[in-house]
């Protein structure tokens, strides 16, 4: 009888501990708002600013994501009059614009860089004054060379930088994932085994720490990693895999652990749009 309580007891210990394991983990519901008090907030005159802007913004499918949260908030807000067009024709920045394309070829991070370059030296470098790019979360895994991608990312940017002067480049960390947190998932991680999407996720904010300590802060730096990481109540969704604690993209912000859901395209749109309007100051 002592055995078997002896037993029971030590399962229920290592059910506890699994279960608790990587706990600080968040997961979240769908359906709330995004609180837009901030860009309220903001003067009429600086969104008027902003609309006279000429903007290029390279990107995916979270991009697009992205987009769809700008034009929602636009929705809420019709005070916002950005003009939003996807294109990346030279003859189109005449005038005030919000410009929108895809970029490169997803899992090939230096076909993008590439790409936005090729767009620059088109004729678009010489007539935008805010031109960024974003990479995909699926760009940066645990076999890419991160030394190597962020040497040739700067060489590029360095390059356009010098070439056109009077547009302000900015750059974004690499977006991140959810985290696999089932039981199944936990019990693995307690045992020191791999779990999918561990790995890519760690190699993405060793990515994006490096990509810090090269940009920020003497360079604009929209941190979309960290956005989509901070919750409502805005603590860090951190999570933790032996030796290594990562921040993971909140459930509550994506529906498939990656592109963004209707709660996460506003909020990041919101962020975007704020760190834009900040840039005039």
């Amino acid at each position: 009888m002592k055995i078997k309580l002896l037993i029971l007891s030590v399962f229920i210990i290592f059910i506890i501990s699994v279960s608790s394991y990587v706990l600080n983990c968040k997961g979240g519901a769908m359906g709330k708002t995004v609180d837009l008090l901030e860009l309220k907030a903001v003067p009429q005159a600086k969104w008027d600013s902003l609309a006279n802007k000429k903007i290029y913004f390279g990107h995916q499918s979270v991009g697009y994501n992205i987009i769809d949260g700008i034009k929602d908030v636009m929705t809420e807000m019709p005070n916002i009059k950005l003009n939003i067009i996807e294109t990346k024709n030279p003859e189109d920045f005449k005038k005030g614009i919000f410009a929108h394309s895809t970029v490169g070829r997803n899992e090939n991070p230096k076909s993008k860089i590439d790409d936005f370059k090729r767009i620059m030296d088109s004729g678009v470098g010489g007539k935008v004054d805010i031109a960024f790019f974003k990479f995909c979360y699926i760009d940066i895994n645990s076999e890419t060379d991160q030394a190597e991608l962020l040497a040739y990312y700067k060489n590029t940017m360095n390059y356009l930088e010098r070439k056109y002067p009077n547009t302000k480049f900015v750059h974004f960390s690499v977006p991140i994932r959810t985290t696999n947190n089932s039981f199944k998932a936990r019990i693995r991680r307690f045992f020191n085994k791999d779990v999918w999407g561990d790995k890519e996720n760690i190699a993405r904010n060793k990515y994006n720490k490096n990509f810090m300590d090269e940009y920020v802060p003497n360079e604009d730096f929209f941190n979309i990693a960290l956005y989509e990481a901070t919750l409502p109540d805005h603590s860090l969704n951190y999570c933790a895999k032996r030796g290594n604690d990562y921040l993971a993209l909140w459930s509550g912000y994506s529906e498939d652990g990656g592109h963004l859901s209707l709660l996460g395209k506003k909020y990041i749109a919101q962020k975007l749009l704020l760190f834009l309007i900040g840039l005039e100051a």
